[in-house]
């Protein structure tokens, strides 16, 4: 006996059950059972009748395990990525809020909260995956002056926001993925990473620490660093004080704000080899216009995450 044939059996008796006390007279073969009870006696007796595994999945059986859907988890802080080969190197920042601005600076503190998780570049972008991106007819074909600071290894410069746009387009045409470049929200918190100090190892600039004029290294007020030549921040993200400037998405008129449209010109954050200590603290952030090129100014990307 199979499972259907072995649902039916037991559900007539069941039916006969519940009839015979509403039921005058029945089928021919009901009568000649002799009442109620004798059926009830057979409805015992096909119940001991079954097999003992009964209504459950037998081997071969097919039928759809339906299990409890299960959360998506979100993804680990710091955790990193890559879409492609030339890609950026990308890492997780979780959703928060923090202190947004610096009073001993000029900037007035202020709650901000980043409602989602989003990725953004491990480092800045170096010339050799702006390179990738000319070749692969993106940017315009277009090949920054490089002014000395030739090392594929190196943050590219001499970019526009305009030249930033192209890059993050190419990215996103070639990955499916929303590339862009952060606002400025996003890169303070990501440049603090957890912490509310002017720097994200402290409140003092230290000896050796990031690329900037008085921050120790060999390359102060000189030329660019090779990208991670300094110690990562909480969040596996490196370069985000000094080294070169970084274009944001956010404009720069007006308090800081996500805005985007209608700018003249847009923020920069991070300073660069070029600035003194205190203008490469993670509240620290300048404006030029969209096409302004310099051999202290770079960028790294954001990548918004699925929810």
């Amino acid at each position: 006996m199979n499972s259907t044939e072995s649902k039916r059996a037991v559900g007539s008796p069941t039916v006969l059950v519940a009839n015979a006390s509403r039921q005058s007279a029945g089928p021919a073969w009901f009568t000649g059972l002799g009442g109620p009870r004798d059926v009830l006696k057979l409805f015992v007796a096909l119940v001991l009748a079954l097999p003992a595994n009964f209504g459950t999945a037998q081997e071969g059986d097919e039928s759809p395990q339906v299990e409890d859907a299960k959360p998506a988890a979100a993804p680990a802080t710091g955790s990193r990525f890559r879409d492609c080969a030339q890609c950026p190197e990308m890492a997780v920042a979780p959703a928060g809020a923090f202190i947004m601005g610096d009073a001993e600076i000029g900037l007035d503190e202020r709650t901000a909260t980043i409602a989602s998780p989003f990725a953004i570049g491990v480092h800045e972008v170096t010339f050799a995956q702006w390179n990738a991106c000319a070749e692969d007819g993106g940017c315009g074909g277009d090949r920054p002056n490089e002014q000395g600071f030739d090392g594929d290894a190196q943050p590219v410069v001499n970019v526009s926001w305009d030249d930033a746009q192209a890059y993050v387009g190419w990215l996103s045409r070639k990955t499916s993925q929303a590339y862009r470049l952060p606002n400025e929200t996003e890169w303070e918190y990501a440049a603090r990473a957890g912490v509310q100090t002017a720097y994200g190892w402290g409140d003092e600039a230290g000896s050796n620490r990031a690329n900037c004029d008085g921050c120790g290294s060999q390359w102060d007020g000189k030329i660019t660093a090779p990208v991670g030549s300094f110690a990562a921040n909480a969040w596996g993200l490196y370069d985000m004080h000094g080294n070169v400037h970084e274009w944001t998405q956010s404009c720069w008129e007006g308090p800081p704000n996500f805005s985007t449209e209608g700018c003249k010109d847009h923020v920069l954050r991070g300073g660069s080899y070029l600035e003194p200590t205190w203008m490469v603290r993670a509240a620290f952030r300048y404006g030029y216009a969209a096409d302004v090129r310099g051999n202290f100014i770079g960028f790294r990307v954001a990548r918004d995450m699925a929810p």
